[in-house]
């Protein structure tokens, strides 16, 4: 049998004569809707042309014609072809409507293009900065940006800062702002391309990241593994601290470069509990440091070297602290003394003992009218208040359900206490007498059905007096409005995931700079952290 090749002409004579056919026996054609092929650009640009192309297998044979309309209009118009070529997109949502009439005039289904144009200018985006978490007091801080023009042009970024009239070109994409010393730090970006065609400017912000510095005191001393910290002294208007640890640890740190100074003089097995400071008018700067094997040693900082080393005690050394005058040191501890010495001799002067001969957890100093008061925190719910220069005690005062750790005084003589209690209370003293004034709180932390140890170890007050601040067990730092009384913002310790391990790695102490910008702690993972507190209200 010969067979015979079918041509374009062939096929299109017979699609018609089944078409004939199919209407003259009064069956229906089954036309299907005309199907999307392409929409050039994607998404449509404002102001500029666009091309809308469909596919039918009438077009193809050219049996049957593609019409179109807006969506609302009532009148299809007749395109030539399968593609739509609009001039000019105009500025607002667009809808189309196509369909394909055959030779008999009978239409198909409707294929309707909805689109939403874009303008023309370019668009841009930040993809990240370094560092990742938002800029931080005193480091440069990068920004780093994409652009896009819907159009294919070249395109360029340009800035400026918040109260600048004139814009400067980025180089490349990527713009690093010098050592942050505010906040927010705000920035203003538009892109622009090959023709000058400008995005409309956007105002970018940050707050910054809190977290300035962390340095692992004993690490960089050069000791194995990390020693948990206990306490810190501020060398105020340097950039050293005094701090102690684990395993007799006492260092000067510079917490601007990370330097460590190690003071060696206690036992090397025993935990230092608290250290203080003082500068003098002939020695310079001094501190002292409380140890759990039973000693005081006061140190000539300017020196590095050992001053005296006190024996009095009969057990563990919690609390130091220092004679605002630099005249005294205080030590105090597990036996319930408070020991006052003098320090040209090394002498006690004075032996304060607590009611019931309570543990001493935390002591803190001041000079009123000339005469030396003090303050100690026990074991026992309460706080006590001696005027020392007269061996006198003046008040004793329950202040949290067991030990009071955190102790702070403002020269005005309002205390700040905390303890187990899940608030920290603010005190007056005058006149012999304690007023409470009121309670500062903060949200307690919970994980399922896991309380973590949320007890306060530290508090202290801003040089103003106007804010406080506390830290806790948890690894919560919180600064209030003494004002108000209001929780201002929390800040988290790095890296709690030992709170579900019930682990006591949180914070242990806790001090604010003279310029009140920052805050330094301590804590049990070995860190002293520098946070910055200047973006306050």
């Amino acid at each position: 049998m010969k067979r015979h090749k079918l041509t374009g002409s062939m096929l299109a004579t017979l699609a018609m004569t089944l078409l004939a056919v199919s209407n003259t026996h009064g069956i229906p054609a089954d036309l299907a809707a005309p199907v999307l092929v392409e929409v050039r650009p994607s998404p449509p640009v404002a102001g500029f042309p666009l091309l809308v192309r469909l596919h039918h297998p009438l077009l193809d044979i050219h049996a049957g014609q593609l019409q179109w309309r807006f969506v609302g209009e009532s009148h299809w118009h007749t395109l030539p072809g399968c593609a739509l070529a609009l001039p000019k997109v105009a500025d607002k949502p667009l809808a189309l409507q196509f369909r394909v009439v055959d030779s008999h005039g009978q239409a198909s289904p409707v294929t309707a293009v909805v689109r939403t144009p874009i303008p023309a200018w370019p668009r841009f985006w930040v993809i990240r900065t370094d560092p990742e978490v938002g800029p931080i007091y005193g480091q440069p801080f990068h920004i780093y940006l994409v652009a896009q023009s819907p159009l294919l042009r070249q395109v360029h970024m340009e800035w400026r800062l918040p109260g600048q009239a004139d814009w400067q070109r980025m180089r490349e994409f990527s713009l690093t702002l010098p050592p942050v010393q505010s906040a927010p730090v705000r920035v203003e970006f538009r892109a622009v391309d090959e023709t000058g065609l400008a995005s409309p400017p956007a105002m970018f912000s940050w707050n910054l990241y809190p977290l300035t510095r962390s340095f692992p005191v004993s690490e960089l001393a050069g000791w194995r593994g990390r020693v948990s910290l206990n306490g810190l002294a501020l060398l105020a208007g340097t950039d050293l601290a005094l701090v102690c640890g684990d395993h007799g640890l006492v260092a000067v740190l510079n917490w601007q470069t990370g330097r460590v100074t190690l003071l060696a003089g206690h036992d090397d097995e025993e935990p230092v509990w608290d250290v203080a400071t003082v500068r003098t008018a002939s020695s310079g700067w001094l501190g002292v440091s409380g140890s759990a094997d039973g000693t005081a040693i006061v140190w000539n900082l300017e020196k590095g070297t050992l001053w005296q080393h006190l024996h009095g005690h009969t057990g563990s050394v919690n609390a130091v602290a220092f004679s605002p005058d630099g005249q005294f040191v205080l030590t105090a501890g597990e036996d319930g003394l408070c020991l006052v010495w003098e320090i040209v001799t090394g002498k006690i002067v004075r032996k304060l003992p607590l009611p019931a001969q309570a543990p001493v957890c935390t002591l803190r100093t001041w000079l009123q009218d000339k005469e030396l008061m003090v303050a100690i925190g026990d074991a026992n719910l309460q706080f006590h208040i001696w005027n020392a220069s007269a061996d006198k005690l003046l008040v004793s005062q329950v202040a949290d359900t067991s030990k009071v750790w955190a102790l702070a005084i403002f020269p005005d003589v309002r205390l700040l206490t905390g303890g187990e209690l899940p608030y920290v209370r603010l005190w007056r003293f005058a006149a012999g007498k304690i007023e409470h004034l009121f309670d500062l709180r903060i949200p307690r932390l919970t994980y399922g059905r896991f309380y973590p140890d949320a007890t306060f170890t530290a508090a202290d007050f801003t040089p103003d007096g106007r804010y406080a601040l506390a830290c806790n067990r948890a690894g919560q730092l919180a600064l209030w409005d003494l004002h108000s009384g209001e929780l201002i913002r929390t800040y988290d310790q790095p890296g709690r995931e030992w709170l579900l391990k019930d682990q006591r790695c949180g914070f242990s102490d806790v001090q604010v700079t003279p310029d009140s910008l920052f805050v330094l702690t301590t804590d049990r993972d070995g860190f002293l952290r520098v946070w910055f507190i200047g973006d306050r209200p």
